[in-house]
């Protein structure tokens, strides 16, 4: 409404005023910067991770060929096919496994474990 002086609004105007940069300096300036700063956060732990998802997916196929039923557990004798099919795909799960000497102990200790299980099921 207008005042019979011919100014607008009202003597209070200060106050809604006051009121609405105090909400907004409060609350709602905080929750911007905060969502913006987890924004940030979350794309810099993405960069950082250690294994990126195309590796695990690389990984979960090869697991796929040798455990096709999902189960989560794979026999001795698979486990050197296993490793060299992860091997192939130069990812950093294979870190370890492009190393010869690694391998090649690796590839050892499978061998003893499958002569192990040769040995407990010829004596079963």
């Amino acid at each position: 409404y207008i005042n019979p002086d011919g100014d607008c609004g009202s003597s209070l105007g200060w106050l809604y005023v006051a009121l609405f940069v105090g909400v907004c300096r409060v609350c709602i300036l905080p929750l911007f910067i905060a969502n913006t700063i987890s924004a940030l956060l979350e794309s810099q732990d993405d960069m950082r991770a250690l294994v990126s998802w195309g590796e695990l997916l690389g990984f979960q196929e090869c697991w796929l060929k040798y455990d096709p039923h999902r189960s989560g557990r794979m026999a001795v004798w698979k486990l050197k096919g296993m490793f060299e099919a992860v091997r192939s795909h130069k990812s950093c799960l294979a870190s370890h496994l492009r190393e010869p000497h690694y391998f090649h102990a690796l590839s050892h200790a499978i061998l003893e474990a499958e002569a192990r299980e040769e040995e407990r099921s010829g004596r079963g």
